[in-house]
């Protein structure tokens, strides 16, 4: 910034970004400097926290994203295809209020019974009627497996093209189709009413809104839904990137339901496309008329776009069809939404191909109005869940647990509403509640359970049989009540316009949550409560896919959340991200996140391999990365691993502490620097705590690293040194301390250790108290010693700054018995009765013992001496000596008497105990009596 002040004050700004900030608000002629660098720093500040902000307002709400759909939306407009769709024409209700029929319309009488649906005569085609008039609507084809194959292989060829597809292409095809749905509502409810017999206002609810919804949840958040998902990478792999990618599967295989045949054929068929499959329907051989209608919707859509419309399939048929399309090698995966029964013959089509499957198979949905609410609140949400559509809704309520205080007055309040309702057929211009039953099969069902439940003690308030008023296939809703266990509606599936009041006894929360979960289905469930706390408590224990608190239905209004429930009403999900990714191959993906950096293989682990190394390496790996904190996971057992090689340099440190080490490795010092942790990447990497505490243990670590590496290097070199001769070798514990001058607080425990020893293979030792000389064949250091090297002990934490350095080592021989070792003693005696000169004499001559109890070290010769109360040579200052710390040595607490050697019967032992032990004192071993 260049801002010069001139004579007058003002700024005069002769160029750079703050000067031409500052002139943005300010007048040159009358802004000082001091003034025009405030308000330009202001302004970048400004424009700053607005970047910021709007950068986390984006992530949170998608600023972005709805900023490209309005974009689309304003200049991209989508065609129109009402002139490419050919639909029935409205019914307009004759002067009686009837819908005219074909037969009015021929001068023929209304059929009696519903005709079937394969006419044995005709094979080849499936007939349709409509079920509140039983009038024939026309025929369809009764595809083969032949047929179904031709159908698959076309949207399989169809989506080599589309999976390449923009997103936003895609968004263009399904905005036509809502542009379609949109603006023929009319046209699409009175299809589904013709031909499901369903009400236009639950055609409207149960098709329109929820198929909206659908395209509308997909437009906003499909391509968010489907974008790459990062996850995270552990510190092994910090340098390489690691997401999930969501592929198109193929072609998905769709076998779709009655209940609501348009909502039912979009549904998947707009997951499919929009994640870049081909999809391939077999609609309801009960409601296949009006599927023709709403397939042809799609095609359309798609061909007024520029795309193949053989993407889109639709097969008619019945079992066979179906079974057909389960088989078909070139389908990729099954979503089937039906009964238990046929959702199990489809997991058994599909087994012997390995073929994925979804399975929606209905449910027994619970709603409970606990002893809290008002009653005039929550009838209408019953009747609403127990008629809507009659009662032919996978997640309508079948179960209507009202608590023991209310029953009564709710069913009182309810019957009369249940009385009232009025059926007939959807299409006249009366007034209709309450639509006709799909499948006259169905109707025989929901009979067979109201009698069962009636035979067993349930009373019919209202219902309770067919209505043959209307000559179609329609029964009555009814209100029953007394519903207990041991009936068979208590269990099954009812799937009709039945409300059943199940009363919970004594109000009780816990009864009603047993009561709900005693049901082989858990699709969803609702709790409604004047509390919404108590609400949410009761539902969230109920055994169920979905729940609702205050609230029916509006879980899959919400296309968010994920749809499906467990048991019997099967498993997988449709709606929301999890559904859509369901129509995707999730594929892993692992990248090099630095260009140049990549993962390299540690030579211990590399072919060819030695076990002990990759072992040791490995060890030490897992316990790097995966112990509780570096001071107790460092990898001693990689380090452990380098012993017994003929050769050591600082690349076998950086394969087992890991490349970015060479960051913290000083090469002046030769030796692991703590001051570079600060500017080394470590820092941080293992913590979920602050960096100071990483720094810290780092820190630990690197001393700890230095000083046991040079002692074991020494170690090694030494002890080899000794084994290439054939010599005696010392117990490497030993040697650490009294040599190597490691700190005796790394090895606190190493004097239980016992299991590993250095030496030439096979060699005897003598076996006494105070040697730890065992055989080993390996001479690797042990796990055990491992721990006893770093014990999980907060005294670990003073350890020095400086870098330990091993003695140097030289055989010496003994002033007294003249024994060349290595082991000759520089001890002297600590205390000032002792006055026997230990110094240049073998660990035979100038024997040592520690008190167990405070870990004075002294000669054996003192500790030897009694330390009885009348005795005035104390062998340690330690008012609580508990013997030796050699458990040949005593170890019991209390006063430990030595008795010279060659009592062997323990007679001389005896008497010594007898003259000189306290009251109280018994025999310990053979030379050793002790006051207990």
């Amino acid at each position: 910034m260049s801002c010069t002040a001139t004579s007058d004050g003002s700024c005069a700004a002769d160029g750079g970004l703050l000067a031409a900030l500052a002139g943005l608000v300010l007048d040159d002629a009358a802004a000082s400097a001091p003034t025009a660098r405030i308000v330009a720093i202001l302004l970048l500040s400004a424009v700053a926290l607005g970047a910021t902000s709007l950068h986390f307002l984006n992530k949170e709400w998608h600023l972005g994203r709805d900023a490209k759909l309005l974009v689309e939306a304003l200049f991209d407009s989508v065609p129109d295809i009402s002139a490419d769709v050919e639909l029935p024409p409205l019914v307009t209700p004759d002067e009686d209020g009837d819908a005219p029929t074909n037969g009015h319309a021929n001068g023929a009488p209304k059929a009696q019974k519903p005709p079937v649906l394969v006419d044995p005569s005709a094979p080849a085609l499936l007939q349709c009627y409509s079920p509140a008039t039983l009038e024939k609507l026309g025929t369809v084809p009764n595809l083969s497996a032949v047929q179904v194959n031709e159908l698959a292989q076309r949207a399989k060829v169809a989506q080599q093209a589309w999976k390449d597809t923009t997103f936003a292409q895609r968004r263009r095809v399904l905005r036509t189709l809502q542009k379609y749905v949109v603006s023929h509502i009319d046209e699409i409810c009175q299809l589904c009413a013709k031909d499901s017999g369903k009400t236009q206002v639950d055609a409207l609810l149960g098709e329109i809104l929820t198929t909206c919804e659908k395209i509308r949840t997909l437009l906003h958040h499909g391509e968010t839904w489907l974008e790459p998902s990062k996850r995270d990478v552990n510190p092994m792999m910090m340098h390489k990137t690691a997401y999930v990618q969501y592929v198109p599967l193929g072609v998905l295989g769709i076998i779709a339901p009655w209940n609501y045949p348009f909502h039912n054929m979009l549904n998947h068929v707009l997951s499919g496309i929009f994640s870049g499959n081909g999809v391939v329907t077999k609609c309801s051989e009960h409601t296949s008329w009006s599927s023709v209608y709403f397939h042809n919707i799609c095609r359309a859509a798609l061909e007024a776009n520029g795309f193949d419309p053989e993407l889109v399939q639709l097969c008619t048929g019945v079992a066979e069809t179906g079974k057909a399309m389960v088989e078909c090698p070139h389908i990729d995966k099954i979503f089937f939404t039906g009964s238990p029964n046929v959702g199990r013959h489809v997991m058994k089509g599909a087994a012997p191909h390995l073929k994925p499957v979804v399975l929606e198979l209905g449910g027994k949905d619970a709603m409970v109005f606990c002893d809290d609410v008002k009653l005039k609140d929550v009838i209408p949400w019953a009747m609403r869940g127990c008629f809507q559509n009659c009662g032919q809704n996978c997640c309508g309520v079948e179960r209507l647990f009202v608590y023991e205080s209310i029953a009564q007055d709710f069913i009182a309040a309810i019957a009369d509403k249940v009385q009232n309702l009025k059926q007939g057929c959807p299409l006249s211009a009366n007034a209709v509640d309450c639509g006709a039953m799909v499948m006259d099969a169905q109707c025989t069902l929901v009979q067979g359970l109201v009698d069962d439940a009636v035979s067993k003690g349930a009373k019919v308030h209202c219902g309770g049989k067919r209505n043959t008023s209307n000559g179609g296939q329609f029964y009555e809703p009814t209100l029953l009540s007394g519903v207990t266990p041991d009936m068979r509606i208590w269990k099954e599936e009812v799937f009709g316009p039945i409300m059943c009041v199940i009363t919970v006894p004594g109000d009780n929360d816990e009864t009603c949550v047993q009561m709900v979960n005693d049901c082989a289905f858990g699709l969803g469930s609702s709790v409604y409560s004047a509390s919404s706390s108590r609400a949410l408590a009761i539902g969230s224990q109920f055994n169920t896919g979905m729940f609702t608190a205050n609230d029916f239905g509006v879980n899959y209004l919400i296309q968010s959340l994920p749809f499906g429930g467990v048991k019997e009403s099967g498993f997988g999900r449709f709606a929301g991200p999890e559904g859509l990714r369901a129509c995707c191959l999730e594929r892993s993906m692992v990248v090099d996140r630095i260009p140049g950096v990549r993962t390299s293989i540690p030579c211990p682990i590399d072919y060819p391999m030695s076990t002990k190394q990759g072992m040791g390496f490995g060890k030490g790996l897992i316990k790097l990365f995966y112990g509780d904190s570096l001071l107790e996971s460092c990898p001693m057992e990689a380090m452990a691993s380098l012993i017994g090689r003929d050769e050591y340099d600082v690349e076998d440190i950086f394969s087992i502490l890991g490349k970015k080490a060479k960051s913290l490795y000083s090469k002046e010092q030769g030796c692991f620097d703590p001051s570079n942790v600060d500017e080394g990447v470590f820092s941080g990497m293992w913590y979920n705590e602050s960096k100071e505490k990483a720094r810290e243990d780092l820190r630990l670590f690197m001393h700890k690293a230095n000083e046991l590496l040079a002692n074991l290097t020494a170690a090694c070199d030494y002890l080899k040194g000794l084994e290439s001769k054939g010599e005696r070798a010392p117990d490497l514990y030993t040697y650490l301390v009294e040599e190597a001058s490691v700190p005796s607080a790394w090895l606190k425990r190493f004097g239980e250790v016992r299991s590993s020893q250095w030496g030439k293979a096979g060699a005897d030792y003598d076996d006494e108290p105070l040697s730890y000389h065992t055989k080993s064949n390996d001479g690797m250091i042990t796990e055990n010693h491992i721990d006893a090297v770093f014990p999980a002990n907060d005294t670990l934490r003073a350890i020095p700054s400086k870098s330990y350095k091993p003695k140097p080592l030289h055989f010496k021989s003994c002033i007294k018995c003249k024994q060349r070792s290595w082991d000759i003693s520089t001890f002297e005696c600590p205390y000032k009765w002792c006055s026997k000169d230990h110094k240049g004499k073998c660990s035979k001559c100038a024997p040592t013992a520690t008190c167990a109890s405070c870990g004075k070290k002294g000669c054996r010769c003192c500790f030897d001496t009694c330390k009885a109360p009348q005795c005035s040579k104390k062998m340690c200052n330690c008012s609580d000596f508990y013997g030796w710390k050699d458990s040949d040595r005593g170890g019991a607490p209390g006063c430990a008497f030595f008795v010279p050697s060659g009592d062997d019967d323990g007679e001389e032992g005896d008497k010594f105990c007898a003259e000189h032990k306290p009251k109280g004192a018994t025999r310990h071993r053979t030379n050793v009596c002790v006051i207990m």
